[in-house]
């Protein structure tokens, strides 16, 4: 089974977005739910992929971006709901495999 590390603010997006992955046969786990920090649940599951949720007028999200992708190399990570501007003008310098935009496609996700 893949996992999948999810970092998202809003509660119910988190939800939702587990709940779909889930369905789709992922084992997902985030750091608010596994009561954890964020590196020492990918250090724990070695997930196949990381999703960090964009922090509005904040450039954390990015920088969190960078962190793991310094620290996991081999690690995708993806970006969510950051804007297009956002994401082809400052996120490649963060190491970011792609972005999930707002209303985004979970079959495409999946």
């Amino acid at each position: 089974m893949e996992t999948i590390i999810i970092q998202e603010t809003d509660k119910d997006m988190l939800d939702l977005i587990t709940l779909a992955f889930q369905l789709g046969v992922f084992e997902v786990c985030s750091p608010q739910k596994c009561n954890t920090s964020f590196f020492n649940l990918i250090d724990k599951l070695k997930p196949n992929l990381v999703m960090v949720d964009n922090t509005p007028n904040d450039d954390s999200s990015a920088k969190m971006c960078r962190l793991i992708t310094d620290k996991f190399p081999r690690l995708p990570v993806i970006a969510l709901k950051f804007n297009d501007y956002i994401f082809n003008q400052k996120l490649p310098k963060y190491g970011v495999a792609a972005n999930i935009c707002p209303s985004f496609d979970l079959h495409v996700a999946w």
